[in-house]
């Protein structure tokens, strides 16, 4: 049989005996209907019920309040949502930019060792006896009032010393007797 109250809301009129005056007055009163542990000595009164009449005991549930989705949680979450997605692109474009200078970076350094090389070789070609040397073994040039001396040898020991252009047959032989010596051999193909 449920309880009948009266007087305000949440509130219940309590009459101080003589016994209990004292206590009633020393402990203050709750001002919410339900509080925590009313709802579960509520439970277990429910729980101890079925265990008695024979019924399977359920679970323990607990009273919820404002389970729904209030308005301003909806507000708060479509503001994240539209910070979420004004930033994104943003974001994207920063790890592009990123990306991209961290390439041009390494092409900067690729590009900046190709110019220490191109520098360092422009400083020994600016040394003469460098130079000098260049010359004496590509050039085959020599100083006034010296001599020199080619040794020609082609891997034939001696067969072609007796043939006519023997001495234009080496490996360094001017590039007109190179075209002749072509010319003739396509001249004896069949």
């Amino acid at each position: 049989m449920p309880r009948q109250r009266s007087g305000a809301p949440g509130r219940r009129n309590v009459r101080p005996t003589a016994r209990s005056g004292a206590k009633a007055a020393a402990r203050p009163r709750s001002r919410t209907r339900d509080s925590a542990p009313a709802r579960e000595q509520h439970a277990a009164r429910q729980a101890a019920r079925r265990r008695e009449s024979g019924q399977r005991p359920g679970p323990v549930r607990r009273l919820r309040r404002g389970g729904r989705l209030t308005r301003r949680a909806a507000v708060l979450a479509l503001v994240v949502c539209a910070l979420v997605l004004s930033l994104a692109y943003p974001m994207k474009q920063y790890l592009a930019q990123r990306s991209q200078i961290a390439q041009l970076q390494q092409q900067n350094a690729q590009k900046q060792a190709q110019v220490d090389e191109l520098d360092r070789r422009k400083a020994q070609l600016g040394d003469p006896d460098y130079v000098r040397t260049l010359a004496r073994e590509r050039l085959q040039y020599v100083l006034p009032g010296e001599t020199q001396l080619v040794v020609v040898d082609n891997g034939q020991s001696g067969s072609n010393s007796g043939t006519a252009g023997g001495a234009h047959s080496g490996a360094r032989a001017p590039w007109y007797s190179k075209l002749w010596g072509s010319v003739e051999k396509a001249d004896r193909a069949p």
